[in-house]
């Protein structure tokens, strides 16, 4: 079987992806030394360690927002046929403890998994769905080989063409969230231990306190990045510096 790591960087975000590589192979080893390394990007044409396979905005037009536009080239990862299975992280990620569960075969009953509802974002009950179904986010995902035969990447694209890169709120996560609910495909649900936004200590106390032994990849959406100064954990710091 093969089963790749697969991340979306920038030129601008390649800090994010060493912070990520050396995360993992300091706090999950296992993990790292199971899986193929692979890079999405519009700009990067080589990194070493990963392969990188190019993924232009142009190919995926939905964003709502100039800056947010190349998020939507993680959907690339769709399309990455050779692979039986995929576990998809953010670059501005970083490991805190081993994340082998994401290689459990248990998940395979699943077309795809991952977080629903954004549960660390600012104030609970801050979520997003659509015709009152609760989304997935995008911070990290398991998919599986149903979803790797290249034709739920053409569905993708046919959905996407629906909308105008305008009139789109939340850009790429609304195309795939809106595909996944035409069809009756089996998404699982990751705990949030394995993607928790980095916020989440102020924006959701409760929720921190309950999780905050066991989390296991923090993804720190807005700033600041792992790679930054600032209010960093040590846990954080400690991946970075390795």
């Amino acid at each position: 079987m093969r089963v790749a790591l697969v991340t979306l960087a920038t030129r601008n975000f390649l800090p994010g992806v060493e912070v990520l590589a050396r995360s993992l192979k300091k706090n999950s080893p296992v993990f790292w030394n199971s899986v193929e390394k692979v890079l999405l990007s519009p700009d990067v044409e080589e990194y070493d360690g990963f392969r990188v396979v190019k993924s232009t905005i142009e190919e995926y037009p939905y964003a709502w927002q100039e800056k947010t536009r190349s998020c939507a080239c993680k959907l690339k990862l769709f399309n990455l046929t050779e692979y039986d299975k995929i576990i998809f992280y953010e670059a501005d990620s970083v490991c805190i403890r081993p994340i082998d569960a994401m290689l459990d075969e248990a998940a395979e009953k699943y077309h795809m998994m991952g977080v629903r509802g954004y549960p660390a974002v600012l104030s609970k009950g801050n979520t997003r769905d659509i015709d009152g179904v609760t989304c997935l986010c995008g911070d990290g995902w398991i998919v599986n080989k149903r979803l790797l035969t290249g034709k739920f990447h053409r569905f993708l694209k046919k959905v996407g063409s629906e909308f105008t890169s305008r009139s789109i709120k939340w850009g790429d996560m609304r195309v795939l969230n809106t595909a996944l609910m035409r069809k009756p495909f089996n998404v699982g649900e990751l705990s949030p231990v394995y993607c928790f936004m980095h916020k989440t200590k102020l924006g959701n106390p409760e929720l921190y306190q309950k999780l905050k032994d066991d989390i296991r990849m923090i993804h720190f959406t807005g700033r600041p990045k792992p790679w930054e100064h600032g209010d960093l954990t040590m846990a954080c710091l400690d991946a970075y510096r390795g």
